[in-house]
């Protein structure tokens, strides 16, 4: 089972207890198919002497720019003044995987494009243009491009090509977007109109009409 956050929750080992309830659907499960007889004790506690269960393992993946602060285990958010109780105590440590907290290298260990797309997501404030531009132009699947655009906040602007999405034109297709829209707002201060505005961006950025006049629309606004 996995859960993406992109803040922090300080509540979320609180949370994942409360997901233990999936061990008592795994009960259910258990005792619906297996037509046997079960002695009082068996059918009472809703298993057999010689059931089991089934593993459950959480993990969070974190997709915030900055490092986790928040607890990652129970004994974490426990106010125990006595830490003879702890002998007592049972603790829930939390499966985190946070790219904000993990080492550039760390990255590497990774075969497939997750460790690409983490190592942006620890960048995505400060210097994910220059990680991409490191790469080269590279080309990832549509469905990491996807998940690129949806966690993060660099307004990539995709395109599928044969083979992938090319990283580095994606970032310089949103560049020129910047572009265009501020020489867009330019030529509207000097009080030019929609045909020679469209006129002048495509002759000046080489983009096509179709490209224009969507940015045009916040002049109603």
């Amino acid at each position: 089972m996995k859960f993406n956050l992109n803040d922090i929750s300080f509540g979320l080992i609180v949370h994942q207890l409360r997901r233990c309830y999936n061990f008592s659907v795994n009960c259910v499960i258990l005792q619906k198919f297996q037509m046997v007889q079960y002695t009082q004790e068996e059918f009472l506690s809703g298993l057999r002497k010689g059931d089991k269960l089934i593993p459950i393992i959480t993990a969070v993946v974190y997709f915030g720019a900055e490092p986790w602060d928040g607890p990652k285990s129970l004994f974490e958010m426990l106010d125990v003044r006595d830490e003879r109780l702890y002998r007592f105590l049972s603790d829930y440590k939390l499966n985190l995987i946070s790219p904000a907290d993990m080492d550039d290298e760390e990255f590497k260990k990774f075969h497939t494009e997750l460790g690409y797309a983490m190592k942006l997501l620890k960048h995505q404030s400060n210097d994910a243009d220059e990680v991409i531009t490191r790469e080269g132009h590279r080309k990832v699947s549509p469905e990491t491009a996807y998940f690129l655009k949806t966690a993060m906040k660099l307004k990539l602007e995709f395109e599928v090509e044969p083979g992938g999405v090319d990283m580095c034109k994606a970032m310089e297709k949103r560049d020129q977007r910047k572009e265009v829209t501020g020489a867009i707002k330019g030529m509207r201060s000097m009080g030019a109109s929609d045909n020679d505005i469209i006129s002048k961006i495509v002759e000046i950025f080489h983009v096509t009409e179709e490209y224009v006049l969507p940015l045009l629309a916040p002049k109603q606004a």
